[in-house]
């Protein structure tokens, strides 16, 4: 493998572990009904309750989605490795999926409903055993970074190609 499809899977490793960080700290309880109860994402009803959340059933699946785009545009990396699939075009569609993931990040933060609902999140998870959020912000930051990273090895892959 060369090293500049090495740089691009870096990439794409950096942001699929960037979704996870967010989750590393959470000690589970052994009380299910107690983190069913307060978990946010498991509760949707319970939220629901709490007025100015309307968009919330939007808002929970924010998570799944980028961890989706992510899956799919490992499965499309997969082919290429594997010699399935032109290396231009696996870069196009992993490049525009990554985009995607990062673009419904920075609309998900801008929603205000997001916001009006991050203390409720914040007691529920606490309940539930979440320790600490110092993840997101990491996780961010490394979303960032491995969409900058899999750009460069994009770029790399098709000047070398050319």
């Amino acid at each position: 493998m060369k090293k500049r499809t090495l740089i691009y899977l870096l990439g794409n490793i950096a942001i699929l572990v960037s979704l996870f960080l967010p989750y590393i700290r959470y000690k589970f309880t052994y009380n299910e009904d107690r983190v069913e109860a307060s978990f946010t994402l498991w509760n949707i009803k319970k939220l629901n309750t709490v007025p100015g959340l309307p968009e919330l059933a939007v808002a929970r699946f924010v998570p799944y989605i980028l961890l989706v785009l992510v899956l799919v545009a490992f499965v499309v990396g997969f082919f290429v490795m594997t010699g399935k699939d032109d290396l231009r075009l696996a870069t196009v569609v992993i490049t525009v999926l990554q985009a995607a993931a990062f673009l419904q990040m920075r609309l998900c933060g801008a929603i205000k409903t997001y916001y009006a609902m991050f203390g409720t999140i914040e007691e529920n998870a606490r309940t539930a055993g979440y320790t600490g959020s110092a993840g997101f912000g990491t996780g961010y930051m490394l979303l960032i970074a491995g969409i900058i990273i899999s750009v460069v090895g994009s770029v790399l892959c098709i000047t070398e190609e050319s």
